[in-house]
């Protein structure tokens, strides 16, 4: 399972997410201009009984406001959370969301969600 890959294509490819139009990234190295925008980071994969992996989603807006963020998360968190239907996949687990956040040197406002994405070993 890519779950890299899964998760792009679940913040991209539905309408819930539309509002980030294609403003998802896996690697940021500029201040993208339009806003909101996230960013997705995975973390090592470490082996107990199966395969696990924690993915961080990271979004971005304008300064003044969370609503947006706070609307985004939710929505993300409903589309992502729970029983994962492709081969070697087994589940999305919500682990918590971070405090609001400035980035100063982007020019936004930033909270993360955490997630653990548990497979199977192949």
């Amino acid at each position: 399972m890519d779950w890299r890959t899964w998760l792009y294509e679940q913040a991209t490819a539905t309408g819930v997410l539309e509002e980030l139009g294609g403003r998802v990234y896996q690697t940021l190295d500029h201040a993208p201009v339009d806003r909101p925008f996230m960013v997705i980071r995975l973390e090592e994969t470490s082996r107990n009984v199966g395969r696990f992996q924690t993915a961080t989603f990271w979004i971005h807006d304008n300064p003044g406001s969370y609503l947006v963020i706070d609307a985004l998360h939710a929505e993300l968190r409903a589309l992502i959370e729970g029983q994962v239907s492709e081969e070697g996949a087994i589940a999305v687990e919500w682990q918590g969301e971070g405090p609001d956040l400035s980035d100063d040197a982007r020019g936004t406002v930033v909270r993360s969600a955490t997630y653990r994405l548990v497979g199977r070993d192949s």
